[in-house]
């Protein structure tokens, strides 16, 4: 078996040079002795004129592997493997028009499709062979001839969507058929031999994007079976989508945030909705997730006025869903707030973005419900980890001063410009009330740290005669700031410190420095760099264990020195001295510690140490000079050759202070031993 090899290649070509995709719509290598499930065939049961024989032919032979007949023989496959041959020879007949056919095909959703297939057919004594295709299950045929060859041959035919032939034009559809036609001519001594089937089927999604022409354009779309491969992906909802996709254009006149509108779904299975600028490129790339829809619903979008937006559709499963949508324009005049007078840490200290850790969701809550502490209008507050493709909800709905008056809701992403989800609209003359607004939900389009912005859109009676700016203070108490979990939950992340590769032991010299690395990601937060003498006795800081905290993963490996890199002398504290332990400990959202490395040993060595003295020897370019053992325990041998009367000899610390000094007399050679061991 060829094992799709050759399918794989031509697709490869394809793709690179025509930036299509491609399915496998039939593969069939006749390994078995009978023929295939759904193939049939029709074999001619009249003897032609002349035949010798009155034998009914029984046509096509399957599961074969070779054979040796008196005026043909054929060789093993390509692949050594079974195929399948009509050879009048091998039984003596002398039969024709034998027609081997596929199963329906269906080709309707492809732009092109490519047959491939193994054949060995040499044309002796009148023979032919061919390749036919069926655009009607078979009533009606096309062909094309196969060429003859003395040995097993690839052969093929790649075809576009329509083609024409005798101004008849053939289209693809689900009623294809393609077959193996063999007629010998009134003959007996040749036959045709087929092996490997192949039928794939490319699609380009970018070449059939339908345009929405204007806001509340309803569009219905049917998804159903297998997608293409380029689109068959994980996407920015998190989920795979294996299944078929459409494509929509749509180029707004307002700026702000749009709401998608599902009105319609059969919630056979979910469809993927995802956006990104027209711009960026018809491919996998870069999209940004709107929500998994199988029911009708809302979802916020925020797009700018004369900037083309491509919009994908992609079914999770294989199961046909059929829904319909809308886009809505932005009320006139009413855009959502992007900033705030004031911005506050609240949410993030009382846990950040909450998450299910096995025991359900723990609401993020402040605690504003009997204190004088409430959501002023025009402020923002920071939500640290949240994570893309997930259900939060906001609310203000209860809490101290709750129903004070009408708030808007902005949920924006990390990135500080795409919306997430909006609440805003003009509150004069509407029946809003605080509950209408007091709680928004999203889906994540984004990790990280959310900012949640509140702006007074009306009075608590409904109506907005004063409607504030974005950054215009309305300081009157408004409910608690708290954020639950959605629908679709997210899962804790693990705080992990990753792994310590830091060597064990290491020896630092004054002004040297010493490598804090780890590997592997640690979430979430941040980290703190421990510094612990309670057991080794180490000297210098503060006299007792140092932390120093603030550092990010991109700072790792980390060089530190005895100075902890300035942070001791700009405090007006002493360089660390002796041994101490060292680890680094991760900090969570709520800035507790969550998990740490294991400890290493770090020993700050004095300039005079052995391991920190320098040997420099002052030499002209003829001199040769060897120094060892290095490193030592402080005895040391130095040999030099072409000495003339003496050599002077100079020892520094690390420091540049000069520790030892001597002549020594010598002519040519000169080997001597140096004892620096100066404790």
């Amino acid at each position: 078996m060829k094992k799709l090899f050759t399918l794989l290649l031509v697709a490869a070509s394809l793709h690179s040079a025509m930036a299509q995709n491609f399915g496998i719509v039939l593969f069939e290598d006749f390994q078995s002795a009978t023929i295939p499930a759904g193939w049939t065939q029709s074999v001619s049961t009249a003897a032609p004129t002349g035949a010798s024989s009155t034998v009914t032919s029984s046509g096509w032979a399957f599961g074969q592997t070779g054979y040796t007949s008196q005026y043909w023989t054929v060789p093993p496959s390509i692949d050594a493997s079974q195929f399948t041959i009509a050879n009048d020879d091998v039984v003596d007949q002398n039969r024709n028009e034998d027609l081997l056919i596929s199963p329906v095909l269906n080709l309707a959703h492809f732009d092109s499709a490519i047959f491939l297939y193994d054949v060995f057919y040499n044309g002796q004594w009148g023979s032919a062979a061919y390749f036919f295709i069926s655009y009607d299950a078979g009533a009606n045929w096309l062909n094309l001839a196969i060429n003859d060859s003395a040995v097993w041959a690839e052969d093929g035919i790649l075809l576009p969507r329509t083609i024409t032939v005798g101004g008849t034009p053939y289209t693809f559809n689900d009623q294809m058929k393609i077959g193996f036609f063999h007629t010998d001519g009134g003959g007996w001594a040749d036959g045709f031999a087929v092996d490997n089937v192949i039928v794939a089927g490319f699609n380009n999604p970018c070449d059939d994007i339908v345009t929405i022409p204007a806001c509340g354009a309803v569009q219905t779309v049917s998804l159903g079976g297998q997608g293409v491969d380029d689109f068959n992906f994980t996407g920015p909802c998190t989920y795979p989508v294996p299944g078929a996709e459409q494509l929509y254009s749509f180029t707004p006149t307002v700026t702000g945030v749009h709401t998608l509108q599902v009105t319609s779904a059969t919630g056979n299975s979910w469809l993927d909705y995802m956006y990104k600028p027209a711009s960026s490129g018809c491919d996998s790339l870069g999209w940004i997730c709107i929500a998994d829809i199988d029911a009708p619903g809302t979802f916020s979008i925020n797009l700018t006025a004369g900037v083309e937006y491509l919009l994908l559709l992609d079914n999770e499963f294989a199961d046909t869903e059929t829904q319909s949508f809308s886009i809505a324009c932005p009320t006139a005049n009413i855009d959502p707030c992007l900033i705030a007078a004031s911005t506050y840490n609240d949410l993030n200290t009382a846990g950040a973005a909450p998450c299910n850790d096995g025991n359900g969701c723990v609401p993020t809550d402040p605690d504003f419900t009997s204190i004088s502490i409430g959501v002023y209008g025009a402020e923002a507050y920071l939500l640290d980890n949240v994570q893309v493709g997930f259900d939060y909800v906001f609310d203000m709905c209860t809490g101290f001063g709750a129903g004070s008056w009408i708030p808007e809701i902005t949920i924006v992403a990390p990135d500080g410009s795409t919306v997430d989800a909006w609440n805003g609209e003009a509150a004069t003359g509407s029946s809003l009330t605080f509950l209408d607004q007091c709680a928004l939900g999203w889906t994540a389009s984004q990790s990280g740290t959310y900012t949640i912005l509140i702006n007074q859109l009306g009075t608590a009676a409904g109506d907005a005669p004063n409607q504030t700016g974005c950054s215009s203070t309305y300081a009157v108490d408004n409910g608690n700031p708290t954020v639950y979990c959605g629908a679709n939950q997210a899962t804790c992340v693990a705080c992990e410190a990753g792994s310590l590769t830091s060597a064990a032991v290491q020896d630092v010299c004054p002004g040297q420095t010493f490598e804090v690395a780890l590997s592997g990601n640690s979430t979430p937060g941040t980290y703190n760099l421990f510094f612990d003498n309670s057991t080794t006795g180490g000297t210098g800081g503060i006299e007792e264990p140092v932390t120093i905290t603030g550092y990010s993963q991109g700072d790792f490996p980390l060089l530190v020195d005895e100075d902890i890199n300035g942070v001791l002398s700009f405090n007006s504290l002493p360089p660390l001295a002796g041994s101490w332990l060292i680890k680094v400990i991760v900090v969570d959202a709520a800035g507790a510690d969550c998990d740490s490395t294991d400890a290493f040993t770090v020993n700050f060595l004095e300039a005079s140490d052995p391991l920190c003295m320098t040997v420099g020897v002052e030499e002209n370019e003829t001199t040769e000079v060897n120094v060892y053992p290095n490193p030592s325990n402080g005895n040391v041998t130095v040999e030099m050759e072409h000495v003339v009367n003496h050599a002077d000899m100079f020892v520094f610390d690390v420091a540049g202070r000069e520790v030892f000094a001597q002549r020594i007399a010598a002519n040519g050679r000169m080997k001597h031993e140096l004892n620096l061991d100066l404790t």
